[in-house]
Parts: C-alpha cells; sequence; structure tokens
C-alpha cells in the first residue's frame, strides 16, 4: 500500500517533465500529479476510501505492537548485558582475593 506521499512521488516519476501538460497551462509536473492523484482520489466511493482506512490503522496498529515488543527485549538485554557486568566485577574481586 502506498501512501499519499509515495504516490505523488510515484505519480511525479511517471510524468515526461519535459512534455507540456494537456491544458498547455504553466504547472509543473509535480503540482500536476498532485492535482491528477486527488481526483482520482476523490471519485473513489466512500466504502472504498473507509476500507483503505482501516487496513492503515490495522498495519499501524500491528507496527505500533512491534516496537513495544522491540523495546522490551532491548531493555531485557540492556538488563542482561548489566547483570553479566556485575557477575563478572564480583568474580574479578573473588580471583584477586584468591591470588593473595
Amino acid at each position: 500500500m502506498f501512501s499519499y506521499f509515495n504516490t505523488c512521488n510515484f505519480c511525479y516519476l511517471e510524468q515526461d517533465p519535459l512534455k507540456e501538460t494537456p491544458d498547455n497551462d504553466s504547472q509543473s509536473p509535480e503540482v500536476t500529479s498532485k492535482a491528477a492523484t486527488i481526483g482520482h482520489e476523490a471519485k473513489e466511493s466512500p466504502k472504498k476510501l473507509i476500507e483503505k482506512l482501516s487496513a492503515a490503522l490495522v498495519n499501524v496498529s500491528a507496527k505500533e505492537d512491534l516496537v513495544k515488543q522491540h523495546a522490551k527485549v532491548a531493555e531485557e538485554a540492556v538488563a542482561g548485558w548489566e547483570k553479566s557486568e556485575n557477575e563478572v566485577a564480583v568474580l574479578k574481586q573473588q580471583l584477586e582475593a584468591a591470588e593473595q
């Protein structure tokens, strides 16, 4: 699924910048492509737009869940790292005490 921004960029890339617009006006290809995209979206049925919005919300929710999981894993990794460092410090102290 493309976001609106990506769709606009895609439309812009599809156009030949050297060609004139059909209306022979002075709009840049980027402005023309955005207007064409907005016109296309306005023609879509509200039901279709609601379906797209719903799918986007599900996608965002899934990504937020992944971010939360990754944050938890990172916190656990840091905690494990700190625990290991403390264990190493204790073992070094025991080794030094044993050597004396």
